[in-house]
């Protein structure tokens, strides 16, 4: 841990080490850690510091190119963790290792507001840097390559120690010459192929044993060369103009090679010239299948044969029809054997239908009891309800006229009267009682 009087002597120090940092640095010379940077560190070994800002300059070295965008800041980073590095070696204190790696932490987060800085500005030439390095023009165009690269890289160091109006001056002429580039490593990508070919007719003689094709096929390659030029971002189009002198350069390669075997041999027979044209037809008809054609002209053969061709084409393609037909047929049979299982699954969701009506129309018929039951339970509650009020009644006028002192002998009599009224109203009660549910 550091104390307070250290704490003092380290923040002192780190203002001495930023002026003299600032004589060889002009740019950096305002950056200071600040109390978090410090109080962040201060807990730590030397050791673990270290460790830390080793392991946030190599993230920020692959996320963001901070060595490429920020060179400087990335420069006096890398210093500072080498002198860190060699204080711990000589254990030298942990506060003095916190001065370093609290000064480099700062340092390195300004870093990375100036190479977004960079990005944003210079958001073009960064672009079509990176499309030149997807065509791989560093080989190509190794030395137009690294100029502008170097140019990019001054530019890129004057925005970072604040000459932005110097770097403004100089971005157009590199822009446009980073464009050109570009444009002619997109048409090197596209129709070096062809162009090697048309070389070897040329140095071949293709000019003067083969002129036309050797013509046509130069008016084509320099057609795409045009295109690619005007339409150099347009991929699909390069794509086809490419193919399409490529064709033509294999066919003049093709057509100088033919001319030359004949040259050679013109110095044979004439006889002999036609009796291997006829020989290679002859081949072809026997893979074919098809009769000897040698009793006919050279022309008549090759017709012969171009008609063979097509009616084995023609076949083919009938045949192809009739397995696509016969692939339908069995697989309708395959439909057809599996149809008893789909009957049968049929029967059984009817019957299981059936069953479910059945006992739908069961569940409706107790329903309907079950109603009936109880609008005949709740008409006798209403009777009942009614009988009782009746019986209240009566009982209310016999009492007031029962004034008469009742002997012993007499005093059962009520009980064993059976009134018809009494009568009526215990039958109706007991009639009640055994009509409840």
């Amino acid at each position: 841990m550091i104390s307070s009087f250290h704490l003092t002597r380290l923040c002192v120090a780190v203002s001495l080490a930023l002026v003299i940092a600032g004589c060889a640095s002009p740019r950096l010379q305002d950056i200071q850690p600040t109390q978090e940077d410090i109080s962040h560190y201060q807990n730590m070994t030397g050791n673990a510091a270290i460790a830390e800002l080793e392991e946030s300059l190599a993230k920020l070295r692959v996320s963001q190119d901070l060595n490429f965008f920020a060179p400087s800041h990335f420069e006096l980073v890398s210093r500072s963790l080498d002198d860190a590095r060699s204080k711990a070696a000589v254990n030298a204190s942990d506060s003095q290792i916190a001065l370093k790696v609290a000064t480099a932490e700062a340092v390195l987060r300004n870093g990375q507001r100036v190479a977004k800085q960079v990005k944003d500005l210079l958001e073009e030439e960064i672009a079509i840097k990176q499309s030149l390095d997807n065509l791989n023009t560093r080989d190509t165009y190794a030395s137009e390559y690294s100029s502008l690269v170097d140019r990019m890289s001054q530019i890129i160091r004057d925005i970072e120690n604040g000459k932005k109006s110097r770097a403004e001056e100089l971005r157009p002429q590199l822009l446009q010459d980073m464009q050109e580039l570009e444009v002619r490593a997109i048409r090197h990508e596209a129709l070096h192929e062809a162009e090697e070919m048309l070389m070897r007719v040329s140095n071949n003689g293709g000019a003067d044993l083969t002129p036309i094709t050797y013509r046509d096929a130069m008016a084509v390659f320099t057609r795409a060369e045009e295109f690619i030029n005007a339409n150099a971002h347009d991929r699909a189009s390069v794509k086809k103009v490419a193919a399409e002198a490529l064709f033509a350069a294999k066919r003049a390669l093709s057509i100088l090679g033919e001319v030359a075997a004949l040259n050679h041999k013109s110095r044979q027979s004439l006889e002999q010239i036609v009796l291997d044209e006829e020989f290679r037809l002859y081949r072809i008809a026997r893979r074919l299948g098809i009769d000897d054609p040698r009793s006919q002209p050279l022309e008549v053969q090759s017709e012969i044969l171009s008609k063979a061709v097509a009616s084995i084409i023609e076949e083919r393609s009938n045949n192809e029809q009739m397995a696509e037909i016969l692939s339908d047929a069995v697989a309708r049979q395959a439909e057809i054997n599996n149809e008893p299982a789909l009957l049968e699954e049929i029967r059984n969701l009817k019957r299981e239908r059936s069953e479910l009506l059945a006992k739908e129309s069961l569940y409706t018929t107790k329903l309907a009891e079950l109603r009936e039951r109880l609008e005949t339970t709740q008409k006798r509650a209403i009777n009942a309800e009614s009988k009782l009020e009746t019986l209240i009644a009566q009982q209310t006028t016999i009492q007031p006229a029962s004034t008469a002192v009742i002997s012993p002998a007499d005093e059962t009599t009520p009980s064993q009267e059976n009134t018809p009224a009494a009568e009526g109203t215990a039958t109706e009660f007991g009639a009640f009682a055994n009509s409840a549910p």
